[in-house]
C-alpha cells in the first residue's frame, strides 16, 4: 500500500481531483475506511484542486491547504490537535466546499476543536466529524449550515444541548450518531429536525431514554438503533412519527425488542438470524421492521 505521495505530485498544477486511497464502500458515511496517505510539500501549488480525500494531515500541509480555495471535497485525517487554528483558517477559505470529513487521530489528548473556523462553508451539504469535540460540544457555526443535508458524528461525545443546535437545520435529511452521544436522556422537542427522514444512534452506552415529543421529526421515515446497552424501554411518543416507514435494530438489549413486540402486532417483522416473523406496533405504520447481528 502507498504510504506517502511522490513529491512530483505538486508538479501537477492543473489537476482537480486526489482521491489517494482505495475506498471499500462508496457510502460518504464511512469516509475513513483504511490508513490516511500522507502527501508531499508543495501541495498550495495545485490552485485548481477540488477534491482531496484520504490524506494524512501534518501541520505544514494544514496551512498549505488555505491556498486551495476552489476545493469542493476535502476529507483528511490530522495527526495532531495543536493544528486545529491552522486547520479552521484553512476552511475558512473554502467557500465553495460542498463535503467535508475531518478525523481526529485517536489518543489521550486528542481534541477536535474546529471553533475557530470564522467563515463557515454555506454551502456544505455533507459533513462528517471523528473524534473527541472540544467542551463536548459542536462548533456554534453548525447552525449555519442551511445547505446541510448529511451529517454524520462519530465520537464526538455531544450532549442535549447541541443537538438543540442542530434542530433547526432547514435541509437536514441523513443523521448519523455513533458514539457520539454522552448524556442518558435525548429529547426531540416540537419542530425540531422537520426535514429529517433517517435517524442512525448507534454504540451510545449511557443513552437510557428517548422521547419524541408531538410534532418533531415531521417527515422521519427510518430509524436505526445499535448497541444502546442501557436502552431497555422504548422511546416515548413513537406515535408522533407519522410517517416512519422502517425500523432497524441491531445489537439491542433483549428487553428492549421484547417490549417492542409486546406493544402491538400489526407490521412484519423479521430477524435474518432465525425464521421468526412478527408484527411490529401498529403506531410506527413500519413496512419494515429487521433485527440484524452486528
Amino acid at each position: 500500500m502507498v504510504q506517502r505521495l511522490p513529491s512530483s505530485i505538486a508538479q501537477l498544477k492543473n489537476l482537480r481531483h486526489l482521491t489517494v486511497l482505495k475506498r471499500e464502500t462508496s457510502d460518504f458515511l464511512k469516509p475513513y475506511p483504511g490508513t490516511a496517505v500522507g502527501v508531499p510539500d508543495g501541495l498550495e501549488n495545485l490552485a485548481s484542486l477540488q477534491t482531496l480525500k484520504y490524506v494524512e494531515a501534518d501541520k505544514k500541509m494544514v496551512r498549505s491547504l488555505a491556498k486551495l480555495e476552489q476545493m469542493r471535497s476535502l476529507e483528511i485525517s490530522v495527526i495532531d490537535a495543536s493544528f486545529a487554528a491552522d486547520l479552521s483558517s484553512s476552511i475558512s477559505r473554502m467557500s465553495f466546499l460542498l463535503r467535508l470529513g475531518v478525523a481526529i487521530k485517536p489518543g489521550v489528548d486528542a481534541v477536535l476543536d474546529l471553533e475557530s473556523i470564522s467563515r463557515p462553508p454555506l454551502k456544505l451539504q455533507k459533513l462528517a466529524l471523528t473524534g473527541r469535540l472540544a467542551r463536548g460540544k459542536l462548533p456554534p457555526w453548525i447552525c449555519f449550515l442551511t445547505s446541510l443535508v448529511q451529517l454524520r458524528l462519530c465520537g464526538c461525545q455531544i450532549a442535549q444541548d447541541s443537538l438543540v443546535l442542530l434542530a433547526a437545520l432547514p435541509r437536514l435529511v441523513n443523521f448519523s450518531l455513533i458514539g457520539a452521544y454522552h448524556d442518558k436522556d435525548m429529547i426531540f422537542t416540537e419542530g425540531s429536525f422537520p426535514t429529517l427522514r433517517k435517524l442512525t444512534l448507534e454504540g451510545l452506552p449511557n443513552l437510557s431514554h428517548i422521547a419524541f415529543q408531538q410534532g418533531c421529526l415531521m417527515d422521519q421515515r427510518d430509524l436505526a438503533l445499535g448497541h444502546c446497552t442501557e436502552l431497555t424501554e422504548t422511546p416515548l411518543g413513537m406515535e408522533n412519527l407519522k410517517h416512519i416507514q422502517n425500523m432497524e435494530l441491531f445489537g439491542m438489549p433483549s428487553e428492549f425488542v421484547g417490549k417492542l413486540k409486546e406493544q402491538n402486532s400489526d407490521a412484519e417483522y423479521h430477524n435474518p438470524a432465525s425464521s421468526d416473523f412478527y408484527q411490529a406496533p401498529r403506531f410506527l405504520r413500519l413496512t419494515r421492521f429487521v433485527e440484524r447481528n452486528r
